[in-house]
C-alpha cells in the first residue's frame, strides 16, 4: 500500500513553519502476516480527534479503518499514554501482528515511572523527546537519558525504572518480542529472501500497491483517482 503523509502548514516571515510532530515506527510483520490486508487506525486521545471524517467514504472503503482511543493512565506525577500494547493492565485496542509495547510517557519534574517487563521482550528502546531522566534495570546501573537521545535496553526483561530530571520528560518507550525469522530489506520493502524482495518490487512497478499521487490534483480528481485506482492487495 503507497501512503503520504500530509498535513497543513503555515508560512511566516522564515518559510513554512507546522506545529506537528511526526514518529515516524517501521515494524516488521512475521512472514505469514506479509500479504495481510492494510488496516489504518486513528487515534484519539479523548479530547482530539485526528480527523473528522466520514473515512470509508475518504479512503475509497477498500482497506479496514478502525477509529480508536488511546487509553491513558494517570499516576505519581506521571500520564502514560498507552498507543500499543499494555501499561499497568490498560490495554489498547490497537491490533498487532506480534507482542509488543508503544507508549508515550509525559512525567513532571522529578517523578518516577516504572515497567515491568517480560522476559520474552528482547527489544527495549526509550526516545527522549523533552526534559532528561536518570534510568535504570536490574542489569544495569542508573544512567542519565538527555533530550534527542536514545537509549537501548539490555534483552533480559525485568523491570525498567525511570526518574525525571529537574525539567520534566517526554518520551517514547517502545519493546516487543523478536520474530526469530531471516530478513531481507531493500528501499522501503522488508520481505524474509532475496527472492520476495523482487516479488514485491515487481509488483510495485506493475501498479498493485495504488499508483503515486499527482500533487497536481485537486481534492476532487484526488478522490476520483482513489476511486479509479484502488489497491489489488485486499
Amino acid at each position: 500500500m503507497l501512503h503520504e503523509e500530509m498535513w497543513d502548514v503555515d508560512y511566516d516571515k522564515d518559510g513554512w513553519a507546522s506545529q506537528q510532530e511526526l514518529f515516524q515506527l517501521w515494524v516488521n510483520l512475521p512472514s505469514k502476516d506479509k500479504m495481510a490486508t492494510p488496516r489504518f487506525s486513528l487515534l484519539n486521545d479523548h479530547d482530539h480527534n485526528p480527523m473528522d471524517l466520514d473515512l470509508d467514504a475518504d479512503l475509497g472503503g477498500d482497506m479496514d479503518l478502525d477509529n480508536i482511543s488511546i487509553p491513558v493512565m494517570e499516576k505519581d506525577n506521571t500520564k502514560t499514554l498507552v498507543l500499543v500494547g499494555e501499561y499497568d493492565n490498560l490495554r489498547s485496542n490497537v491490533e498487532t501482528f506480534s507482542p509488543m509495547s508503544i507508549l508515550h510517557v509525559q512525567m513532571e519534574p522529578n517523578s518516577s515511572w516504572s515497567m515491568t517487563l517480560p522476559s520474552s521482550y528482547k527489544t527495549g528502546i526509550m526516545y527522549m523527546r523533552t526534559g532528561s531522566a536518570f534510568c535504570n534495570t536490574e542489569y544495569a546501573e542508573k544512567q542519565e537519558i538527555d533530550t534527542h537521545y536514545t537509549a537501548t535496553l539490555t534483552p533480559y526483561g525485568g523491570t525498567f525504572d525511570v526518574v525525571a530530571g529537574g525539567d520534566g520528560a517526554d518520551f517514547m518507550f517502545l519493546a516487543g518480542e523478536p520474530l526469530y525469522e531471516p530478513v531481507q530489506a531493500q528501499g522501503s520493502m522488508v520481505m524474509n529472501s532475496p527472492e520476495e524482495i523482487n516479488v514485491a518490487y515487481n509488483d510495485y512497478s506493475r501498479g498493485k500497491m495504488g499508483l503515486p499521487w499527482d500533487h497536481n490534483l485537486t481534492d476532487e480528481e484526488w478522490e476520483m483517482h482513489v476511486i479509479k485506482s484502488p489497491s489489488v492487495y485486499k
